[in-house]
């Protein structure tokens, strides 16, 4: 993928990078709900045009995206991704988290807080049993990759 969604502000380096998905089939990270990263019309045409591109390849498309989460307080993160699972719609949705633990660097991160509690909330058996309990299915791109609509 591209880290913060950093190619949608280039026309042409967004369309080099599905054309590279395409090329080595690989699944490149879209999603239909346009994200909040891309801005200003002409970003907006060729996210929608390459948008068209990816589903005409037969590649999947994420249809929810959560990135939402990164200025939520680490304190917080508990249960703002339990209700997110809670209220999750049909369709494939990607969940943007930043897992860390103490000790991962040896400077640590401004947000390594919040990043160790998305790995504590994530890693938990409550959010297993949650998954369960709302008939989740966690997908990989791994598997992502291998999956056509």
């Amino acid at each position: 993928d591209h880290h913060m969604w950093v190619l949608f502000g280039r026309d042409d380096l967004l369309r080099l990078y599905v054309k590279l998905g395409q090329e080595f089939n690989l699944p490149v990270r879209f999603s239909r709900e346009i994200p909040r990263q891309v801005s200003g019309d002409q970003a907006i045409a060729t996210y929608l045009e390459q948008l068209k591109v990816v589903e005409q390849s037969g590649f999947p498309v994420v249809d929810w995206l959560e990135s939402a989460n990164y200025s939520v307080p680490p304190a917080e993160k508990r249960t703002y991704f339990l209700n997110q699972l809670r209220n999750l719609r049909p369709g494939v949705t990607e969940i943007v988290i930043h897992c860390a633990s103490p000790g991962d660097s040896l400077i640590p991160p401004p947000d390594a807080a919040a990043r160790y509690a998305d790995t504590m909330t994530f890693s938990s058996e409550e959010t297993r049993e949650e998954l369960t309990n709302q008939r989740v299915e966690v997908l990989d791109w791994q598997t992502l990759r291998t999956w056509r609509r």
